[in-house]
Order: C-alpha cells, then structure tokens, then sequence
C-alpha cells in the first residue's frame, strides 16, 4: 500500500528521467536550466496524458490515500522547476543533467507500466509538440489547474474512453487491463 498509515506520508515512485540523442547529448538541455524546447514538449505530454495514465499510477483503490491535498503527493496536473508540490518538476541541477521527475505514481504500481505510460506520453508530446502553460511556482495545492482524478471510479472512467492507453498500449491490452481492475 503506497500510504498505509493516515498520520504519516505516503511513499512515491518518482521516476527521474531525460532522453539521449545518438550521439549520446541530452535533449532536454538547453543554453539555461530552463531546458531545451524538448524539455517542455515533453512536459506538455506528460500533462495532456496524465489523467488518463492514473489507472497505472495509481492501481488500486487505497492508492488515492496517498493522493490527498497537503500530503506531499500531487493532486494537480502541474509542473514547475524545483517545485515539490508539482507533479512534475524539473529538478535545479547543472544543465548537462537536466532531467524531469515525475511524481504522481505511488509505490505500489507496476514500475513497467509506469515507465511505459511515462515514456509513451512524453515521445507523444515531443513528437506534437506540445507545448505546456506556464511552469507553476510556489504550492501548487492552491493553483488554479485541472485536478487529478481522486477516485478509483473516476480513473477506470477515464482509462475505458482513453484515446491515448489506446495508442500507447493498445486497445486489447486497455480492455484487458480495465476488466482485472473492474
């Protein structure tokens, strides 16, 4: 259980992350730690994708314990650099090693599926070009943004009708994969 105890934090499965060309550079860095323009690409992914990714970071019904306002896990859909109360946040490191933390899934997920929804939806973003709103700064428990699903029902809802787990995992596997949680 990723929070079995309600009087003490919960436990995460951040996944730190970037991406290497072929000639082995990062493509998130860029000339400043705001990063390359991939670096938000990838965010922007991230985000449009995350809700529908819930049912993988965060697979069972006690895991929206650990989703709560305050508890030091995300319950918005937001990102930020060195912000920990985002779900994704670009840590403050040299420019070589910029990277993105994802921080939504707990600790009691597939990390496989994990990585692969990671993966799949920052290659999505890159390759669209989608570009994310502006990077939220200070607790973002009180921003005004979409919030993440909060309930097991809402994320099998919205993993059924998910054009993206089709894609990414395919349709038999998102059939499959929705029957073992119902």
């Amino acid at each position: 259980m990723a929070k079995p105890y309600a009087g003490l934090s919960g436990s995460g499965m951040h996944v730190h992350f970037s991406i290497l060309d072929k000639k082995g550079k990062n493509i998130f860095a860029g000339k400043d730690k705001k990063g390359a323009p991939a670096l938000r690409y990838a965010i922007g992914g991230l985000m449009d994708n995350m809700a529908d990714s819930m049912a993988f970071f965060a697979p069972h019904a006690n895991s929206y314990r650990r989703l709560v306002r305050g508890s030091h896990a995300p319950t918005k859909i937001t990102w930020g650099y060195d912000n920990r109360s985002a779900s994704i946040r670009v840590p403050d490191s040299d420019i070589a090693n910029t990277r993105i933390e994802h921080r939504v899934a707990g600790a009691d997920t597939n990390p496989y599926l994990v990585l692969a929804a990671i993966l799949a939806a920052a290659l999505e973003g890159i390759e669209r070009k989608t570009d994310p709103d502006a990077p939220n700064t200070g607790n973002v428990y009180n921003a005004k943004a979409k919030t993440l699903p909060a309930t097991w029902a809402e994320t099998l809802a919205l993993l059924e009708k998910s054009r993206f787990i089709d894609q990414a995992f395919g349709g038999a596997y998102q059939k499959l994969y929705l029957a073992c949680k119902r």
